[in-house]
């Protein structure tokens, strides 16, 4: 599965295209398993059990790998210098 990509918002600034860029590219660098969880979670906006079911995982496996996909994304954003990591 690949990074989530989206064109260029006509009123975006520079400034959230880097953030958003830099964000892209830290997924595509996540663990299959993890970018897979954590794109299902963000962009398919699925709840954690839906997740499990359709990668045949359980709810808890799911849950504790957007957890390390969250804090590697964070991380990985930090190390970049991005301002809006909390």
């Amino acid at each position: 599965m690949e990074a989530p990509s989206s064109p260029a918002e006509p009123g975006e600034s520079l400034d959230a295209r880097r953030r958003s860029a830099a964000l892209r590219s830290a997924i595509g660098r996540l663990p299959e398993t993890q970018r897979v969880v954590a794109t299902l979670r963000v962009d398919g906006d699925l709840k954690f059990d839906e997740i499990a079911r359709l990668t045949g995982s359980t709810t808890n496996a799911v849950k504790v790998n957007f957890h390390h996909a969250v804090v590697a994304l964070r991380k990985s954003l930090r190390g970049r210098g991005s301002d809006d990591v909390r």
